[in-house]
Order: structure tokens, then sequence, then C-alpha cells
């Protein structure tokens, strides 16, 4: 997979992603080398008052299981 999911039981899921070309001119501080890759991170917050029962990563989608909702957050 291209991703990792770290998912809370109260409201936040964590999306870690593999690094991928950077088009732009992105150096890095301390060397003042150029940057080729970066990789990502994303927070979803997910709507408070219910807990997350269920979680499972598939290849393009992830679905959170909440005791009221059941959210599926696109990762493509």
């Amino acid at each position: 997979m291209s991703y990792v999911a770290v998912c809370e039981t109260s409201r936040h899921v964590y999306i870690y992603r593999q690094p991928g070309q950077f088009g732009g001119d992105l150096r890095c501080r301390s060397t003042g080398e150029k940057v080729k890759k970066i990789a990502r991170q994303q927070l979803v917050q997910l709507d408070a008052g219910s807990n997350v029962v269920g979680c499972h990563a598939a290849c393009e989608n992830i679905f959170i299981l909440t005791t009221t909702t059941l959210y599926v957050i696109g990762t493509s």
C-alpha cells in the first residue's frame, strides 16, 4: 500500500503517505541539499460525540465505523 492510517478511538485519523516526487524547489535547511521526494501527512477530524468502533484500510478507501456513522475516506 502507499499509505498507513492510524485511527484514534475518539475523533482523529492520521494518514501517512509514502514519499513521492516533488516538483518544486525545496531545500533542506541544515544542508542546503535539494529535496526530490517528500512524504505527506493528513489529519482527518471526525464529528465529536461518537467513539470509533472499527477501522478498515483498503487500497483506495479507509472505512471508519463510529457508534453513529460510517465514514469513507478516499485515499487517491
